[in-house]
């Protein structure tokens, strides 16, 4: 016993090769879907996103019953950050989730309308 630890191996990992909680996918997927602003909001926001690579891009919003607003059709965009707004004045208050879908990756976070 003299001297030898008793505490387990520390393994240790780079943050980039876990999966993320907050909704976006790890950065070395190339894609990554901003926090909207401001969120909670009440007529529009900012939806930001920031691509690696020259990709095919779908952006949409889906209500709680399935219904689907695309702001985005797919079409293809550059690499770098890119941000729209969505006038969700025609909208009701809710939970809504904003879909993002490029190069055969998708990542999708939930943004609220309260008014």
């Amino acid at each position: 016993m003299g001297g030898e630890s008793t505490n387990p191996p520390i393994w240790r990992r780079p943050l980039s090769g876990l999966a993320s909680v907050n909704g976006n996918v790890p950065q070395s997927s190339g894609l990554i879907l901003e926090p909207n602003y401001p969120d909670p909001f009440s007529s529009s926001t900012k939806i930001a996103f920031t691509l690696s690579q020259r990709s095919e891009v779908r952006l949409s919003v889906i209500d709680a019953t399935g219904r689907e607003t695309l702001l985005i059709p797919s079409q293809n965009m550059d690499f770098g950050r890119h941000e729209i707004t969505w006038d969700a004045s025609p909208f009701p208050s809710g939970v809504y989730t904003v879909r993002l879908n490029s190069g055969g990756v998708s990542t999708s976070r939930e943004i609220v309308v309260l008014r």
